[in-house]
């Protein structure tokens, strides 16, 4: 039976075990950070919405009970055990729909438990309530866990929740199993509930809504706008996807910001395209939501952010002209703490900008306007009121505006007379609702006779209509009255029958302008207006011809509304407007009323040339018939009227271009255009001239630009109007052509164009330019330029900063920032000095410096190269001193001065001997005579030497002496060494010396006792006595103040006292802190500077700092660094960053679940490294690096070096810092170096090295011997220090003298020991053994073996095999203190070779022999075996033996040689006792300190004095690596070299010296000179250094030397005249050593003195051999290079000047040139041409280069080499516009062509384009189109195109033909549409249509009326009569018919008849023609029988032939 007692039980003892096995932590609820602002329930995963943030249901409320529990949680427990339940939790989702459809996610834990073996399960659901589709809602189930647990179990729930979803119900529930082991319970408990709601998607902006509906205030506030004037604001909401808050407190808090020190407020920046087509930026600010209307537009503003744009004046834009909005400032999150990213920040809705978000959309109303311009008033029609108004008749003024104007008030008016200004505007502009306006008039009411009128009242225009438009049309009630002249005064506003003051007008934005903006404004001259009379009404109508036919039509209308017009009378005259009355009225012709005469007509009628203007007259006789008629009181009888024809084109009457005046506001250019001749009265141009204007480079293409509106348009005068305008204002190039347009009111077009308006020289200040000047100058050293930018008016124009950089070449590298080619500085100056990397001495020879200025967005606005090559020039003159003393004991100099860039006349040289007073010029020859009575041991030459760029170098010779027995010691001074106070220093390990001497070797020493192998000195330019040399002298490897020595000696053997010289050695870089100081009060941001330099020898206030001297850092980001330098050239760089711990947010206290645990505390203490650590050698100076690493930030770090183990004995701590290096010497003892270092949380470090062995100097080696002493003995150098000696053995002999080792401690201290072994031994060697020893290289600790082994061949015949003698070894045969014996005793003496003789009575019998297999032993074991077996009586004779020792000491032998005495006739015995000892076993711990030059038998690694290897500071290597604080990814550290030899025989020659390069960085060195090579091949001894540099520009140096090489005994010395470039012979003198004789050479000499001599006219190279007595021969070679008689080759360097468009021409070669006097080697080119440079070299051999400029007239377009990539839509022929499209793969900007890189072409032609490459130079790009056809084909029909038929009449449709320019013959593509049937009545069209292959259309109609029963023609003289009477000239009337019954019939009558009149009267015609006898009307009247009839009137003008 299963109880649930038992199961419990069960449950009990299960859990018992299990929690003896595993610890159960209990999960509590709480989170690192509660959010108290977050909205609802979204945070960032933190907050546990349970139970707070829900509610269980009320049924679930009564299944189940709480269990509290403070350790585990709170237990969930069901009610009822005994059955199923399940439990709801609810937990609302309102207000969370924007998260929830970006992707809310949920998280729900919690812990469930169960029984062990019950099968009861639990159950849990995450549910979500979401809208199912169709209206109606439910839950759903996205998650659910079915599972029998055990015990307690953690679940966790991850996911989405669902879009649209308002609920979350989680079901807990638990299910009774029902099998065999269910219990009767459902023990099922829950607790530890956790429900995260996590919004992880930040906030992005969705949208922008601006305009119209945004605003703020009341709802007629928020009325719809298209416009918005200045002062008004504009109200832009951007809409995010999600709520949003800005600078939310809450986040801040969390953050550890505030607004003001880190974000600012925020504001949106917006980017718009002005109407005048600049781009601007506006800002708005944000507004704050208190201020929302909440109630508008059902916006959810939670979700938005508006802002609040005030119009600025100026501003001129639409709605869609914004393309760019940025959000700047601020720090946008949701209510989650989500920040919005910084890329969503930019947001753009065209091409014109770039990056930024795209995506986001864009509402406004309506396209509204933003503009500030006032109305302006343009005319005023009624200026010139025409006609008659009758008495008691109105009078129309109209006021016509720039744009829609709005009748309003000041706003002075409004507030006086408290008028609500906006209601009055509203009504104003929606409801037309105005008061009163009124306008005052001067004129007078008078009468006939002009006596005044009292009885009207005040003269008074009333408002009419008009409000809201562009004319305001005024009344003004007319009397009879007189204008005199008629003008309005003044305007009011009456109101309540008071004034409110003047009337203004106000546009749609909000603008106001006066109404009259002037006063007394003249409306109209003197003018009567008199009563109507009633003649006929008359009007005149221009209009213009037909396109394809041109010209005008004009047409008179005559009508009367009484009696009608008598139209028989109706004649007309036409004229020009200025024409004569009288002469316009004898010409009239009879007119026909209605009819359009064309202008070709009017012209014969009237003899009136048509296109010579555009204003006529017309005179109209017409009389009604009354006799009414009109009279004019200038002309008398007759109506005339001035008609604007209105065909001719305006006309440009002049243009003039301000040149002088090029800012004013006016513009830059006034037009006056005419209409036609400008003698007119009217003008077509009318009252609204369309004119505009374009600039474009004068050539280019005018399409290349838009055209643009002028600036300015007034009416001038009759017939004239101004325009003004501005001058360009796009890019021009050079010369600037002006295009002005001007389209008259009936589109007359006219565009003049004025080539050159602007020549370049006028405009080359239109465009600001760069001014470069050279604000200081050091020639040859440092030139300091200061570039201004000036605007067109001269003016300096700020800028931000320069890009800059120097190049050999003219041209101007193409521009990037990252290439490290250019460099940047803030403001106008750059200093070649300070502001270029590396040390300025490195540069040398001619420079090209440019410049790039950029604005402050970092554009480039201007480009330059300076117009001069930079020299560089650090080097001194070289000085060759060549002497000789003559017969007569002077001594004569000769000083030959050469340098690389002055030419040897301008090199200033001065002298003087002992007296400085006397100083003198040195002659022109250099030639100086030292008298005999000159010399003293004090006498001394000086000679100064100064090249043209200041280059100054001096030299002391001397003494000069009757005595020469001894060499006298130069002056020796450091070579290019930096000096600071007078003292020089270096970073390397060796030195570089100058000095002027005759000797011709030198030697060198560290301690003036031991000295180098004499090395040869070599000389400058090659000559033979003072020639200055410049040799090298190794330093020892330590740092500090260095004395070091020369000597030096000549040829002959003359020898000078030791020189001594000083140089500081620095290798450790300085050290120094950095103090941080908050930048601008901000919590984030420091300035950061550096404190506290020192440097271990270097003064402080030597201490450079390259680059920036203060940085700004902002904290817990990347570390910037400062790089400092020593006077020694070391580096390092400074760690500069701040690290801030964020504090944490102060949380409110809830339960003990929600605590947080503490923050993790630092205990961690910095670790600590010291390299090297300790030593295991003595050291006199040692400099470990101390590095500390920590987690966080390392404040103090302390060392002390101490005797004492223990840091706490330490007293005195010395501060550093990290990485820095530390030195410790002159002490003695065993030292420690104990550092500690603190952390910013206080936690210590302490360290201590192993120990150091200091020494104040070292032990010193010693010699040890091993060898015989009777034959060779080794000399073996043994240290207790590692040294390197130029060998370890060396063998001695008798014979030999001493030897003496040299070596060289590690830090280049050098020593000596010499050899004091004593041979004292007289044995003959010739009976001595073949001794070896192994090993005898060196000191060893091990065994050495001793092989002694009797000579072979040494005599005739063998005594035993190959062996002559035999040897013993008997102890007792030898001295006591051998150590035979011992060895015996040892059993280290094995036999290899030996017998044992027995004496038989005769003869000695061998009876046992030894080999080397036996392994006998020859000890006392030995000895006592044969004495058993043979007695006393053996002999034991040994031939070879090998003995091992193990301690020194000496053993000896004895050797036997018999042989047969012949003159005796008996065996002779002889016997020698030779020692051999060992010396050279030493202890093991100074076992291998001696290395030498020997690694194998072919290469040498060092060896001072013979073979030196510079390490170029490789012993220091290790200690100058960068540590963690040197300067993180860049390499201060220069690359190093290490040197190796090679050489079959090092005392023969040649030696090759191997160097290997090495990087801290591990990138790759490269060697700078020998060609690249990394080997130099000695074959004489000297030195050679090599020099390297690494990736990042780091370089150093490696000294190689050799003086191993044996130098031949006879010597020869070749000797020049001069070495100096010279036209001349140079005498060759080659100086023998005594006993040496020419053999034979390849030059005649001459022998002289002992020495032999010939003249070279020329360069070459010449062997001879010399002979001595012994017949050696000896081979020179003699060598010339400096005969020149070359002429100079010269090239020209170009430098481009675009601003002044100017060439400079530089003549330039590779030696020093100069030109011939008053000439020069640069030339300006202002124009295209030649120029011939001349220059000489030093020689003077003269030479010509041409330097030639032909692209002056292009010089601006060409300054670019950027490659511009141009593209066509198409190349076939196409009928539609043609797209060019540039592209390249470098950034550029089209400067023409409104900025854009497409242009679309409308017709074939050349397109120009200027662009500008990011460096900001220009290039022109032309594209030719010529593909484009859009001429049309031209189609002939066969027959007019209107025929009339007679139905039946056939007709040929396909007769035509059609012909195009491009594809000819193409009537087989015409098209015929349409149907005629000429057997049916009516009008037909048949449709011919052509297409050409570009898609060009024509179409011709052919219109065919077929007649009808019904229908008629009449054709008179063969034109068709429609309706209006036909004019001719001609005698006759010809009548033809069609469509008339029979036999037609025509009666006619003289004068304008009516139809009735025919039915009595007319005259009939026979055979259809009537007679012409004069001019005038003639009636016709056509009729058949069937009383069809026509009446036609015909108007005759003369008796000629033809229509008019």
């Amino acid at each position: 039976m299963h109880t649930s007692i038992m199961k419990r039980i069960v449950s009990i003892i299960i859990l018992i075990v299990f929690l003896m096995s595993q610890i159960i932590v209990a999960n509590g609820t709480s989170s690192s950070v509660q959010y108290s602002n977050a909205a609802q329930y979204a945070s960032s995963g933190k907050t546990n919405c349970y139970p707070d943030k829900g509610k269980w249901g009320d049924e679930s409320l009564k299944k189940f009970y709480i269990e509290y529990n403070s350790k585990t949680g709170n237990e969930i427990k069901p009610v009822d055990k005994n059955s199923d339940f399940f439990y709801c939790w609810y937990m609302p989702l309102k207000g969370m729909e924007a998260q929830i459809n970006d992707g809310l996610q949920y998280n729900i834990q919690l812990d469930v438990f169960g029984h062990f073996v019950d099968g009861d399960t639990a159950n849990i659901f995450i549910d979500f309530f979401v809208p199912y589709g169709d209206g109606t809602y439910g839950f759903i189930t996205d998650q659910s866990l079915h599972e029998d647990v055990e015990l307690w179990n953690h679940k966790s729930f991850y996911g989405y929740v669902p879009e649209n979803a308002t609920h979350l119900r989680l079901r807990l529930a638990g299910v009774k199993a029902r099998d065999a082991i269910a219990d009767k319970d459902c023990a099922i408990y829950f607790r530890n509930i956790e429900v995260y709601i996590i919004d992880d998607i930040p906030p992005q902006p969705l949208g922008i809504e601006y305009g119209a509906g945004h605003e703020l205030g009341t709802a007629e506030e928020r009325r719809q706008r298209d416009f918005y004037g200045a002062g008004t604001n504009v109200y832009m909401d951007v809409e995010f996807n999600e709520p949003v808050f800005v600078n939310d407190p809450g986040y801040l808090a969390y953050a550890g910001r505030t607004t003001a020190q880190q974000f600012g407020e925020l504001r949106l920046k917006f980017k718009y395209k002005n109407s005048d087509g600049t781009d601007k930026i506006g800002y708005a600010a944000m507004v704050d939501k208190s201020e929302y209307n909440r109630e508008t537009h059902g916006n959810d503003y939670s979700k938005q952010i508006k802002f609040r744009y005030t119009v600025r004046q100026g501003d001129d834009f639409q709605a869609d002209d914004i393309y760019e909005m940025e959000l700047e400032g601020g720090i946008i999150t949701d209510n989650s703490f989500n920040m919005m990213p910084d890329g969503c920040r930019k947001i753009r809705f065209d091409s014109n900008s770039e990056g930024g978000m795209n995506t986001v959309y864009r509402s406004y109303l309506q396209n509204f306007r933003v503009e500030t311009t006032p109305p302006v008033l343009m005319e005023i029609n009624g200026r010139s009121p025409e006609g008659q108004i009758s008495e008691n008749t109105d009078l129309e003024l109209c006021f016509k505006f720039s744009e829609p104007v709005y009748i309003t008030l000041s706003d002075e008016a409004f507030s006086r007379n408290n008028i609500d200004k906006y209601e009055y505007n509203y009504n104003s502009m929606h409801y037309g609702v105005v008061h009163n306006p009124v306008i005052y008039m001067n004129s007078q009411y008078v009468d006939h006779e002009g006596k005044a009128l009292g009885t009207y009242g005040s003269p008074t225009a009333y408002y009419d209509s008009g409000n809201g438009t562009t004319m305001l049309k005024f009344k003004y009630r007319v009397h009879e009255n007189k204008f005199d002249p008629l003008e309005a005064a003044g305007t009011e506003l009456l109101k309540n029958d008071g004034s409110c003051g003047e009337l203004y007008v106000m546009d749609a934005a909000g603008n106001t302008a006066p109404l009259l903006q002037d006063k007394n404004i003249k409306l109209s001259d003197n003018k009567w207006y008199l009563a109507d009379r009633e003649p006929p009404e008359i009007s005149v109508q221009s209009m213009k011809g037909e396109a394809g036919k041109g010209g005008f039509y004009v047409k008179v209308d005559v009508t009367d509304k009484g009696a009608g017009v008598d139209y028989d009378s109706l004649r007309f005259g036409f004229g020009y407007a200025g024409s004569p009355a009288d002469s316009i009225k004898s010409n009239m012709n009879p007119l026909v009323s209605g009819r359009k005469y064309h202008s070709e007509e009017l012209k014969e009628m009237f003899g009136v040339d048509v296109g010579k203007s555009d204003a006529f007259r017309v005179v109209v006789l017409a009389k009604d018939k009354k006799g009414n008629d009109h009279y004019s009181p200038v002309f008398g009888e007759g109506w005339d009227a001035v008609i604007n024809i209105d065909t001719v084109a305006p006309a440009l009457n002049s243009c003039y271009v301000n040149k002088d005046k090029y800012s004013s506001e006016l513009g830059h250019f006034s037009a006056k255009i005419v209409d036609g001749d400008g003698k007119s009265e009217n003008t077509g141009l009318g009252s609204s001239p369309d004119i505009k204007y374009k600039w474009v480079s004068a050539g280019f293409n005018p399409d290349m630009e838009e055209w643009i509106p002028v600036s300015r348009a007034y009416h001038g005068g009759l017939g004239y109007y101004h325009a003004e305008g501005p001058g360009p204002s796009t890019y021009i190039y050079r010369d600037a052509d002006l295009y002005i347009k001007a389209v008259d009111l009936a589109g007359n077009e006219s565009v003049f164009h004025i080539p050159k308006a602007l020549t370049y020289n006028e405009m080359a200040n239109t465009a600001d330019k760069l001014a470069i000047s050279l604000n200081g100058v050091g020639f040859g050293k440092y030139y300091n330029y200061e570039v201004k930018r000036l605007n067109r008016n001269g003016i300096e124009v700020p800028y931000k900063g320069l890009w800059y950089c120097m190049t050999r070449e003219t041209e101007m590298p193409g521009f990037l920032e990252n290439t490290g080619v250019w460099k940047y500085k803030d403001g106008n100056n750059v200093n070649t000095w300070d502001d270029f990397e590396g040390n300025s001495r490195d540069r040398k020879g001619y420079y090209y410096f440019h410049v790039i200025a950029v604005d402050s967005s970092n554009n480039p606005i201007g480009a330059a190269t300076i117009p001069d090559a930079l020299l560089f020039d650090f080097e001194p003159p070289k000085v060759s001193i060549d002497e000789e003393r003559q017969t007569d004991g002077s001594f004569f100099i000769r000083a030959d001065i050469s340098d690389e860039y002055t030419i040897t006349k301008d090199i200033k040289a001065d002298y003087y001997i002992n007296n400085p007073k006397e100083k003198r010029s040195l002659p022109a020859n250099g030639e100086i005579i030292i008298s005999k009575d000159m010399q003293n041991p004090e006498a001394r030459l000086h000679i100064d030497v100064t090249d043209a760029c200041g280059n100054y170098n001096y030299y002391n010779l001397g003494p000069y002496k009757s005595d020469a027995g001894k060499l006298t010691a130069p002056y020796v001074s450091l070579y290019s060494a930096p000096r600071y106070n007078g003292r020089a220093y270096t970073n390397e390990d060796f030195v570089q010396l100058s000095m002027y001497t005759e000797a011709d070797e030198f030697s060198y020493s560290q301690d003036g006792k031991s000295w180098s192998n004499w090395i040869p000195l070599i000389k400058g330019n090659g000559a033979k006595g003072y020639g200055e040399s410049r040799p090298y002298v190794p330093l020892p490897q330590r740092e500090g103040e260095l004395t070091f020595y020369t000597r030096y000696r000549t040829d002959t053997g003359k020898q000078s006292d030791p020189v001594a010289g000083i140089v500081i050695r620095d290798v450790s870089p300085p050290t120094g802190k950095v103090e941080y100081k908050r930048y601008n009060d901000s919590d984030c941001c420091f300035e950061a500077k550096l404190k506290d330099l020192e440097d271990n020898l270097c003064p402080a206030d030597a201490i450079v700092i390259i680059g920036d001297k203060s940085k700004i850092i902002e904290a817990n980001e990347s570390p910037e660094y400062f790089i400092i330098q020593d006077v020694a050239g070391n580096k390092e760089g400074i760690k500069a960053q701040v690290k801030m711990e964020i504090p944490p947010v102060v949380q409110e206290k809830k339960k003990d679940k929600d605590k947080e645990p503490p923050a993790p505390i630092d205990t961690t203490p910095p670790v600590i490294e010291i390299n090297p650590n300790g030593s295991a050698y003595e050291k006199i100076s040692i400099l470990p690096q101390i590095t500390v690493t920590d987690d966080s930030v390392t404040t103090i770090i302390e060392y002390a070096f101490s005797i004492s183990e223990n840091p706490n004995d330490v007293v005195n701590w010395t501060t550093t810092g990290n990485g820095s290096r530390v030195s410790l010497s002159e002490v003695t003892g065993t030292y420690y170096l104990h550092v500690r270092a603190t952390d910013a949380a206080g936690n210590t470090g302490v360290f201590r090295s192993d120990p150091y062995k200091m020494v104040e100097s070292y032990t010193e080696p010693w010699i040890v011997y091993s060898g015989e002493h009777e034959g060779v003995m080794k000399a073996i150098l043994v240290s207790p220090n590692p040294i390197k000696a130029d060998e370890k053995v060396h063998d001695l002999n008798a014979e030999c003298d001493d030897h003496t080792f040299h070596y060289t401690f590690e830090d280049r201290t050098e020593g000596s020991v010499t050899t004091d072994f004593v041979f004292d031994s007289d044995e003959d060697r010739a009976y001595k053994a073949i001794v070896v020893m192994d090993p005898c290289n060196g000191g060893t600790s091990g065994e050495v073996t001793v092989t002694i082994e009797s000579p072979t061949d040494a005599f005739e015949g063998n005594m035993y095999k190959e062996y002559d003698i035999s040897f013993k070894l008997n102890p007792s045969m030898f001295d006591e203190s051998a150590l035979n014996e011992e060895l015996m005793n040892g059993d280290d003496i094995e036999i290899l070779c030996g017998r044992v003789l027995e004496f038989d009575g005769d003869n000695w019998v061998t009876v046992r022999e030894f080999d080397a297999d036996d392994g006998v032993k020859y000890d006392n074991a030995l000895v006592e075996e044969l004495e058993l077996e043979f007695g006393p009586e053996y002999d034991l004779q040994i031939y070879k033996a090998k003995i091992g020792m193990n301690e020194n000491g000496f053993i000896q032998y004895q050797t036997m040689r018999n042989y047969y005495d012949e003159i005796n006739e008996i065996y002779e015995y002889e016997f020698h006792t030779y020692t051999i000892e060992v010396g050279h076993i030493v202890d093991p711990s100074i076992e291998g300190n001696v290395t030498t030059a020997y690694m194998n038998n072919r290469t040498w690694a060092y060896s001072p004095q013979h073979l030196l290897a510079s390490f170029s500071r490789i012993a220091a290597y290790a200690a100058l690596a960068k540590a963690e604080g040197s300067l993180s990814g860049v390499d201060l550290t220069p690359p190093v070299g290490q040197v190796t030899y090679t050489a079959d025989d090092p005392k023969k020659g040649p030696v090759t010296a191997n160097i290997k390069l090495l990087d801290s960085s591990g990138r790759e060195v490269t060697i700078t000179n020998n060609g690249g090579s990394s080997k130099y091949v000695f074959n004489a001894n000297g030195q050679f250094v090599f020099e390297f540099v690494d990736e990042e520009g780091n370089r150093g140096r490696a000294l190689a030397e050799v003086s191993t090489i044996e130098r031949a005994v006879s010597r020869i010395a070749v000797l020049y005249s001069t070495r100096l470039p010279t036209r001349d012979a140079v005498k060759v003198t080659l100086l023998p050593d005594p006993g040496l004789t020419l053999k034979n050479g390849d030059m005649v000499t001459v022998f002289e003195n002992g020495s032999y001599s010939f003249n070279a006219v020329n360069n070459g190279r010449w062997k001879f051999i010399f002979i001595n007595e012994a017949g050696d021969e000896t081979e020179v070679t003699a060598a010339l290079e400096n005969i020149d008689k070359i002429p100079p080759v010269l090239w020209v360097d170009y430098i481009k000047n675009y601003y002044d468009n100017s060439v400079t021409a530089i003549a330039r070669s590779e030696e020093p040139i100069s030109p011939p006097e008053g000439s020069s080697l640069s030339h300006v080119f202002k124009e295209n041409g030649k120029y011939i440079f001349k220059a000489r070299d030093a020689c003077g051999n003269e030479a010509s280069a041409t330097a030639s400029v032909d692209y002056i007239d292009m010089l601006g377009l060409n300054q670019s080499d950027i490659d511009v990539k141009v593209s066509y839509s198409t190349l076939a022929m196409t009928g539609k516009p043609v797209k060019i499209s540039l592209t390249s793969d470098k950034a550029f900007t089209v400067l023409n062509n409104s900025g854009k890189a497409e242009k679309k072409a409308a017709k074939n032609g050349i397109y120009q384009f200027i662009v500008r490459d990011n460096a900001g130079l220009i290039k022109l790009v032309e594209a030719e189109v010529k593909n484009i056809d859009t001429e049309a084909p031209v189609i002939t029909l066969g027959y007019p195109e209107e025929i009339t038929l007679l139905a039946g009449e056939p007709i040929e449709l396909m007769k035509f033909t059609a012909v195009d320019n491009f594809d000819g013959d193409i009537t087989n593509k015409v098209k015929v549409e349409g149907n005629v049937n000429t057997q049916q009545p009516g009008k037909y069209q048949a449709i011919y249509s052509a297409t050409d292959s570009c898609g060009n259309s024509a179409v011709k109609v052919l219109e065919v009326v077929v007649l009808g029963r019904d229908d008629r023609i009449v054709l008179i003289n063969g034109i068709k009569h429609e309706s209006e009477p036909i004019m001719l000239s001609t005698k006759e009337l010809r009548v033809s018919t069609k469509g008339f019954a029979g036999q037609i019939r025509v009666k006619w009558a003289k004068g304008f008849e009516t139809e009735a009149f025919f039915k009595d009267g007319g005259t009939e015609a026979s055979a259809d023609t009537v007679p012409v006898t004069a001019a005038g009307w003639i009636t016709l009247y056509v009729y058949d029988n069937e009383r069809n009839s026509r009446l036609i009137h015909v108007l005759i003008n003369s008796l000629g032939g033809g229509q008019q």
